[in-house]
């Protein structure tokens, strides 16, 4: 009976308030933009997703070729994606529009001396904004992470592309993009 009761008031509170626009897609009419939820002080939101390749598909990620498998040269977990010649991997993504800062990071590594791998930032159309890495194959070379600030492009829709030449084994791992509100 308790319940009923709260569910009956809960149904007269929204009937007579409505539901908040950051909370429903319904109530942005008119062409409005609902203003952006503001991260809180040292809150931080992922922003890649299966960035451990540790799921069953490769999905979100948007590979190029077939010849994209998993490999067991992870940083952690049990696996990491590899990136043979010539692949290409991205993942198109927001990058939160309420943080002031965002933070990209991955692992990466390879066991060949040839070829290379490009990390970019791109724009939806393909269209380089910031170069992040670019790496030259090197046998029993060791496992390295890079970072890097990202935050000019908050608010923004981007593609994170992994890109590799000819003669290219290389392994990816432990892709995150933190956008996170102000430092404590």
């Amino acid at each position: 009976m308790n319940k009923l009761i709260t569910l009956t008031l809960l149904a007269i509170l929204i009937a007579a308030c409505g539901t908040p626009a950051a909370e429903s897609p319904a109530a942005n009419t008119g062409g409005e933009t609902p203003a952006p939820v503001i991260l809180a002080a040292g809150q931080c939101v992922e922003m890649i997703a299966n960035g451990d390749f540790e799921a069953a598909s490769i999905e979100p990620w948007v590979p190029s070729a077939d010849i994209l498998a998993f490999t067991s040269n992870a940083n952690n977990g049990s696996q990491a994606v590899s990136l043979g010649e010539d692949t290409q991997l991205y993942q198109e993504l927001t990058i939160h529009s309420g943080a002031n800062r965002a933070e990209l990071s991955y692992w990466w590594g390879t066991t060949q001396a040839a070829g290379s791998l490009t990390v970019t930032l791109q724009d939806t159309n393909g269209n380089v904004l910031k170069s992040l890495g670019e790496y030259i194959g090197a046998a029993n070379m060791e496992v390295s992470v890079f970072t890097a600030d990202v935050s000019d492009y908050i608010g923004q829709t981007v593609r994170l592309v992994f890109e590799t030449t000819a003669g290219s084994d290389f392994w990816i791992d432990d892709v995150s993009l933190q956008a996170c509100g102000p430092a404590e």
